[in-house]
């Protein structure tokens, strides 16, 4: 392969999806990647260059091969990792994520978030009454939250799935959003709700809020407000995450156990701040 040499090894790379993988030649390295729907790939034709002007770094994409369905990309290789001590609220990652959502006129990709009670229904699968009961009660809340704030209303451009894993550095520091499967419209708040690292406590939302207001995010709502719809958005994420199909094997198995053990306490402190 001309770009990288001569391969002299494939590396399956970690994430949920399973389809990544990192191919190494003597002049260097690049991963490909499978995208079943196109939706990634449609964002690297007709998003990644306008983004790139206003400050939205992507890796480079070499090359965008359909077959079939689905969609093949062979994409510059970010190695260098977020550092963890920058995973909370990190300005520049949140600068990159309030550019994001201000760009105007740029493509909208497919994904567009919604919260139906049938996949409160099958995050619940599975888990035993009474626990079932005064979960559905306390989701469902916060369904119709998230209704009431427009968490769903297409109006930004989202990546809708920021989280830090899938941000990395280049050779001159810069963070690079590597993940681009779910591009579409939504609320910022289901962005930043994403980077914070797992359930989230309210003082880390409160965090998020008001780092992204101080780098000039998009949304009319003062730091109370936004930490509110950053925490009814990670409600959201936890319920379509322990909905999907990663929760049933491997690393996603052991989050879902992990969110599942913790989500009852979660609710109630979320909801508890509310009132304070």
């Amino acid at each position: 392969m001309a770009i990288i040499g001569t391969i002299d090894r494939a590396e399956r790379l970690g994430g949920l999806s399973g389809g990544v993988v990192r191919l190494v030649g003597a002049d260097g390295s690049m991963v490909v990647k499978a995208d079943p729907d196109g939706n990634e790939a449609g964002f690297y034709r007709h998003a990644a260059r306008m983004l790139s002007r206003v400050g939205v770094v992507t890796p480079h994409c070499h090359m965008a091969m359909r077959r079939g369905k689905a969609w093949w990309l062979l994409l510059e290789d970010i190695r260098a990792p977020l550092p963890r001590d920058r995973w909370l609220a990190d300005p520049v990652v949140i600068a990159v994520l309030a550019r994001l959502h201000g760009s105007a006129d740029v493509w909208s990709g497919s994904f567009r978030p919604q919260w139906l009670t049938t996949m409160t229904d099958s995050a619940l699968a599975g888990m035993s009454e009474p626990t079932v009961g005064r979960l559905r009660e306390g989701l469902d809340r916060f369904r119709r939250e998230a209704e009431q704030i427009g968490l769903f209303e297409p109006r930004w451009p989202i990546s809708a799935d920021p989280n830090p894993l899938n941000w990395g550095l280049r050779g001159d520091g810069s963070p690079v959003l590597f993940d681009w499967s779910r591009f579409g419209l939504g609320h910022p708040a289901i962005d930043l709700a994403i980077t914070v690292p797992g359930l989230g406590r309210v003082e880390e939302f409160e965090t998020v809020a008001r780092c992204y207001l101080g780098v000039h995010g998009p949304v009319d709502l003062d730091v109370a407000r936004l930490a509110r719809a950053i925490a009814v958005a990670k409600a959201w994420v936890l319920t379509e995450f322990l909905a999907g199909p990663a929760r049933d094997a491997g690393e996603g198995a052991r989050i879902g156990a992990s969110i599942r053990g913790q989500l009852e306490g979660w609710l109630k402190t979320i909801d508890l701040a509310a009132m304070a």
